[in-house]
């Protein structure tokens, strides 16, 4: 991020010298970008790096099947555990309750929120799972493809015979970091700069549609329109008790800049001008 030059600063002050205008408002404009840098600083580390674990020992087909009042959808318990890690992933990306819906109806609709080996991705039958499909070479809750680069360890043709590769896109907190993709600037691999933060004004699409753009279903939107108020349900069942979750591949943004010296002497001045002008008291 470039800093604002002295003559920029100068333009600004002459800009709004005699106008009546609250100088708090002129103040926003010079910190702005220095202040958007740091809150996304803040939000995107205050995680330490690390995969989220996965109880292996829930993984099966005899869970207990469990509820509360406030939905009527019943889940089992390993169930629950991946919509509670995707909400986490959601809110440490700080995506929101918008953005935790499209995650949970993206993989209500491709695994019913289980984690899939793939019977035509042989490696994936000895890395714990739910269940086994064998749609192309897709794994894990996403139903991701590791030769179309959904993993950040290998890609192409090679990935779909990588452990390390197949078991990342089986776990669950990565595949939904994968799904949510990484911010403009966070300086992401591929693999993560694929997800529904790089798809353009994501929150103005329909969330069938944002889920489409992603996963790239050739049967578009209605194969996740329907999960949608199941999803809405299941926010509102689990947000609170959700904590956030450590991203497994930590993204390291530009820092935020320093004012310069010369910054400092430039807001000083605008300061004096203010009250000289009038616009502060």
């Amino acid at each position: 991020m470039s800093m604002m030059r002295i003559d920029e600063v100068s333009n600004i002050i002459k800009r709004f010298a005699g106008r009546t205008i609250a100088w708090t408002t002129i103040i926003l404009v010079l910190f702005a970008p220095i202040q958007a840098a740091a809150l996304s600083q803040a939000q995107t580390n205050v995680f330490n790096s690390g995969s989220y674990y996965f109880d292996t020992d829930t993984v099966g087909t005899n869970d207990v099947s469990c509820s509360t009042t406030s939905s009527s959808i019943s889940t089992t318990q390993a169930q629950a555990d991946i919509i509670k890690i995707i909400i986490g992933i959601a809110k440490t990306d700080n995506l929101g309750q918008a953005g935790a819906v499209i995650g949970l109806m993206t993989a209500d609709a491709e695994s019913g929120f289980k984690i899939y080996a793939n019977s035509t991705v042989p490696v994936s039958l000895s890395i714990p799972h739910q269940a086994v499909g064998s749609n192309y070479d897709s794994v894990g809750v996403f139903q991701q493809r590791p030769s179309t680069g959904w993993s950040t360890l290998a890609t192409g043709s090679a990935a779909d015979s990588d452990r390390a590769a197949v078991a990342q896109l089986m776990d669950p907190a990565y595949s939904a970091e994968a799904f949510f993709g990484s911010p403009y600037g966070s300086g992401a691999p591929g693999a993560l700069s694929k997800g529904l933060q790089d798809v353009p004004s994501w929150q103005s699409l329909a969330p069938a549609e944002a889920a489409t753009r992603v996963q790239g279903n050739q049967d578009g939107a209605s194969t996740y329109a329907s999960f949608q108020s199941d999803a809405e349900a299941f926010v509102n069942q689990y947000w609170d008790s959700s904590p956030p979750v450590p991203l497994p591949v930590s993204l390291s943004l530009p820092q935020a800049p320093v004012p310069t010296p010369e910054i400092y002497c430039a807001l000083e001045a605008l300061r004096w001008e203010l009250i000289k002008t009038r616009f502060v008291p």
